[in-house]
């Protein structure tokens, strides 16, 4: 079988975005702005990533994600890491919190809408159906 160089791309992009988080975010981008990565959006994703293998070890993580606003933090944390994290652990649980209800409602929609998205259904990122995780999510 042979694969044009399109193919090829998103072929790499579905499996280095099941084991790190940065790469699952660009792979699952849906804004129509384009995607930067900063020093900062790079430390959180690692942390993120070393925080999901933490958590497949059994070891408790709490991270605490402090940059100013406007760079991004809801972007990663809130919209991103969730279909990640639970397209790897679907039994798991995950709370946002946040000063407002309808914000809080955004949020959590625009995760869904990842997990509904043909790219991360075909990425390979989820270990069991996601079908669960969007009905309750």
């Amino acid at each position: 079988m042979n694969l044009t160089p399109q193919e090829k791309y998103q072929s790499l992009c579905r499996a280095c975005s099941k084991d790190s988080f940065l790469p699952f975010m660009r792979y699952t981008w849906q804004s129509s702005s384009p995607f930067l990565v900063g020093k900062h959006t790079q430390a959180i994703t690692d942390s993120l990533t070393q925080a999901n293998l933490n958590y497949s070890r059994g070891i408790s993580t709490y991270l605490l994600v402090k940059v100013p606003f406007r760079h991004g933090k809801s972007e990663i944390v809130s919209r991103n890491f969730p279909p990640w994290f639970l397209g790897k652990h679907p039994d798991a649980e995950i709370l946002l919190a946040t000063y407002a209800q309808d914000l809080s409602d955004r949020m959590s929609r625009d995760a869904r809408k990842i997990i509904r998205s043909p790219k991360y259904q075909q990425g390979g990122t989820r270990e069991k159906s996601s079908r669960g995780i969007v009905e309750v999510f």
